[in-house]
C-alpha cells in the first residue's frame, strides 16, 4: 500500500481494482462488477497501472488481434500474492491470527498462486538453446495461446506456445501441472489433441512440465515417441 500511496494520490481505486484481478477479474466488465467503479475510472486506472508495471496485458499468441481474448493480470508477484491473499486476511493477520489465516486459506492454494509462475518457466524452457538445436528452426514468438476450441465449444489455454516464421510454420507446445500428483495418461492425451488448434503451425514437440513428475505409461509413451518431452522440475533449474 505504501507502493501505491508513493505513485497515487488515491489509492483506493487501485487496490480494489487490483484486488479484484487477483482473485479472477482479468476483463473490464468483470472488474466493474466487483469494484463498483465505472468503466472510464477503470480504464484510466489500468493505463496508469501498466505504465509503471504492476500489471501486464496477457494477449495470446496467434491471436493478437482478439481483445476479447486479452485479459489483465498482475505482474509482479509480491502484489499479485498481497491482494491476492493478505488483503482477505488483513484483519485476522492484524489481531495476530496470521499463522492460522495462513493455514486454512493460503497454504492449500499455494501450488494455483505458483501455477502462473510455472508457466512462465515453461516458456523461458522453450527459449534454451538445447531445444532450439534439437528441432532446427529458431522460434521468434513464445507464450501463451488461448482461443476457444471449435469443437469442444469451450474456451482453451495451451500453457506454452513455441512458433517459427510464418512461412516455416512451425510450433512447439506445451501443458504445465504444478500439482502433488504426476502427470498421467489424459493430460498427455489433450496436449496431443491440441495440437489441432494452433493451425496452420505445425507441431514439432510436445513438452510436459511437471512438479511431481510423470506415471509410468507417459514415461514409456515419451520413450516410444521422441517427439514428447518430460521435463522435470530439477531439468527446469539445470
Amino acid at each position: 500500500m505504501n507502493l501505491l500511496r508513493q505513485e497515487f494520490r488515491s489509492p483506493s481505486l487501485y487496490s480494489s481494482l487490483l484486488s479484484a484481478i487477483a482473485s479472477g477479474a482479468t476483463r473490464i466488465k468483470e472488474m466493474q462488477d466487483k469494484t463498483g467503479f465505472d468503466s472510464a475510472k477503470i480504464v484510466q486506472a489500468l493505463d496508469e497501472l501498466l505504465k509503471i508495471r504492476i500489471l501486464y496485458k496477457d494477449i495470446p499468441l496467434l491471436n493478437e488481434k482478439n481483445k476479447r481474448l486479452q485479459q489483465y493480470r498482475l505482474k509482479n508477484g509480491m502484489f499479485r500474492f498481497y491482494f491476492g491473499y493478505v488483503v482477505k486476511g488483513i484483519n485476522a493477520i492484524e489481531r495476530g491470527y496470521g499463522k492460522e489465516y495462513f493455514e486454512a486459506m493460503v497454504k492449500p492454494h499455494l501450488h494455483e498462486f505458483m501455477g502462473e509462475v510455472f508457466e512462465e518457466m515453461a516458456q523461458d524452457y522453450l527459449w534454451k538453446e538445447e531445444t532450439l538445436e534439437k528441432y532446427g528452426f529458431p522460434l521468434l514468438q513464445v507464450g501463451k495461446w488461448r482461443e476457444n476450441d471449435p469443437i469442444k465449444k469451450i474456451l482453451i489455454d495451451i500453457d506454452a506456445v513455441g512458433i517459427s516464421s510464418p512461412e516455416k510454420k512451425e510450433a512447439l507446445i506445451g501443458e504445465c501441472k504444478f500439482k502433488n500428483k504426476p502427470i498421467g495418461k489424459e493430460e498427455v492425451e489433450t496436449l496431443l489433441d491440441r495440437a489441432r488448434l494452433v493451425d496452420p503451425y505445425q507441431v514439432k514437440g510436445y513438452f510436459l512440465f511437471s512438479l511431481s513428475g510423470f506415471t509410468d505409461w507417459v514415461k514409456e509413451k515419451a520413450e516410444k515417441e521422441p517427439s514428447i518431452h518430460l521435463v522435470s522440475m530439477e531439468e527446469l533449474y539445470k
